[in-house]
């Protein structure tokens, strides 16, 4: 059996603290009384950032160069722990619209033009016809989409218990 060049290289062990982490700091400060509601924020978050992670590969905008899972065409640690971790701990902490989009912004920004030039400088990932400007936008507005849907999950799930 072949062992992939990647493992166990220091962006190996990144990907892997990027995968554990983010969920050992959730678990720390999840509100646990609200905790279907932020796991649903979380659940979005990963599906979304996934299907857009495939879709972008697909379309040859971007691809990974060193993955956790070499068998995955996607980067699992980001749409599966990080993003999800963020956009939850964002979510359960920030309850009002204006602050929460403020914040969302301002970690879309970090998200777009300074983590994803950093993973790019180490080889993680590749842009191909892609640009970091596009992604701030839709950092945006999936957290955004990703409240409104809560939120209104939430007023029908009060409505049901109401009647």
């Amino acid at each position: 059996m072949m062992i992939p060049a990647v493992l166990f290289t220091f962006n190996w062990w990144l990907l892997v603290f990027i995968m554990i982490f983010p969920f050992l700091i959730w678990l720390k400060v999840v509100d646990k009384s609200r905790l279907l509601e932020i796991m649903i924020v979380g659940l979005f978050a990963g599906i979304i950032a996934s299907f857009l992670d495939m879709v972008g590969v697909s379309f040859s905008l971007w691809s990974y160069g060193n993955q956790l899972l070499q068998v995955l065409p996607m980067l699992s640690p980001v749409n599966f722990s990080l993003l999800p971790c963020i956009y939850m701990l964002v979510y359960q902490r920030i309850p009002s619209w204006k602050p929460y989009v403020i914040i969302l912004t301002l970690l879309a920004a970090f998200g777009a033009f300074v983590a994803e030039p950093v993973f790019s400088w180490l080889h993680i990932y590749h842009v191909i016809t892609w640009k970091y400007s596009y992604s701030f936008p839709i950092y945006i507005a999936i957290g955004i989409g990703i409240k409104a849907l809560t939120e209104k999950l939430a007023v029908i799930q009060q409505q049901k218990r109401q009647e």
